[in-house]
């Protein structure tokens, strides 16, 4: 959480101390921004997040976009061998 201000990181930690087993989550977890930005940062941008089945890019130039906490993310190219792989196209 190094990269979140101390705001942040402080909603966050109060938002958890809300948190009661089978409940739903308490109200900063979907309308705090301060909440969402540590959302982000802590879970949706530290490791790889599912964007598309292989059946969705059967064919070579098709891609798909998708939006993660902020603007969309450019997807990188894949490199031939991986996505004869991927796609079964050679």
């Amino acid at each position: 959480m190094s990269r979140l201000a101390a705001a942040d990181r402080l909603a966050a930690a109060a938002a958890l101390d809300e948190c009661r087993p089978l409940r739903s989550l308490p109200g900063a977890f979907y309308g705090d921004p301060a909440v969402h930005r540590a959302d982000v940062e802590v879970f949706w941008r530290r490791g790889w997040v599912f964007a598309a089945h292989a059946c969705e890019l059967a064919s070579p130039g098709d891609y798909v976009t998708l939006s993660i906490g902020g603007p969309a993310a450019s997807p990188r190219k894949i490199p031939a061998p991986l996505a004869e792989q991927v796609t079964g196209a050679s």
